[in-house]
C-alpha cells in the first residue's frame, strides 16, 4: 500500500490549461462576453425574464383532499369517504372519546364563545383614583397624554366615576366633546 502511494506522489497530474475570456467590443462603451450578452438580447427596463410566470398547479392540496373525500366507497349506501369519517367520529364520540366530540362540536357548531368582561379595568382604575394611588402623571407615563385622557373619559362613560369627581381628584377639565384636557394655567389665562 505504501508503494502505491509513493508512486502516486511521484507522478504529477497534468495541469488543465487556463482559458481567459476576452470580451468582444460591441459598440462604443459596451462589451460582449461572459454574463454580458449583446444589447439586443438584454432585458429591457421593466421587462420580466419570465413574462408568463410559473405555471399554476393543476390542483391544490385542499381540492385534492376534497376529491378523495367525495369518492363513493359503498355503492349500496352511496357513502363517500367523508361520510365514513364523520360516522366514525360520531361513533367515537358516543363511546366517550372526548377529542372526537370536540372535533364534531367545533367543526359542526363552532367554538364556544366565552364572554370577556372588558370593563373590569375601568372599575379598578376608578377605585385606584379614589384611593389616591393612581394619578394623572402615572397614567400619562404609561399610556401617553392622549391615552390617559381617553381612559378617564372611558371611566366616566362606563359610570364608574363622575366627571366632577375626576376633575377634583386629578385636576383635569372635561371638554365639550366628552374628553378631558389638562388644566394648565398660563400667563394669558391669568
Amino acid at each position: 500500500m505504501a508503494k502505491r502511494n509513493a508512486k502516486r506522489a511521484e507522478t504529477e497530474k497534468p495541469q488543465k490549461p487556463e482559458y481567459k475570456r476576452t470580451p468582444v467590443k460591441q459598440g462604443v462603451n459596451s462589451e460582449v462576453g461572459y454574463r454580458n450578452p449583446p444589447k439586443k438580447y438584454q432585458f429591457k427596463p421593466g421587462q420580466s425574464g419570465n413574462p408568463a410566470g410559473r405555471k399554476p398547479l393543476a390542483i391544490t392540496l385542499a381540492q385534492h383532499v376534497r376529491d378523495i373525500g367525495s369518492e363513493v366507497i359503498d355503492a349500496a349506501t352511496n357513502w363517500t369517504r367523508l361520510d365514513a369519517v364523520l360516522r366514525r367520529l360520531y361513533n367515537d364520540a358516543m363511546d366517550g372519546k372526548a377529542p372526537a366530540a370536540d372535533i364534531l362540536l367545533e367543526r359542526g357548531w363552532g367554538k364556544v364563545i366565552q364572554p370577556i368582561d372588558v370593563t373590569v379595568w375601568q372599575n379598578d382604575y376608578a377605585s385606584a383614583i379614589r384611593q389616591g394611588v393612581l394619578t394623572l402623571p402615572s397614567l400619562e407615563s404609561q399610556f401617553g397624554r392622549d391615552g390617559a385622557l381617553r381612559i378617564l373619559s372611558d371611566i366616566v362613560a362606563g359610570g364608574y366615576m363622575t366627571a366632577t369627581e375626576i376633575q377634583e381628584r386629578l385636576n383635569v377639565q372635561m371638554l365639550a366633546d366628552g374628553l378631558f384636557g389638562s388644566q394648565v394655567e398660563t400667563d394669558i389665562d391669568k
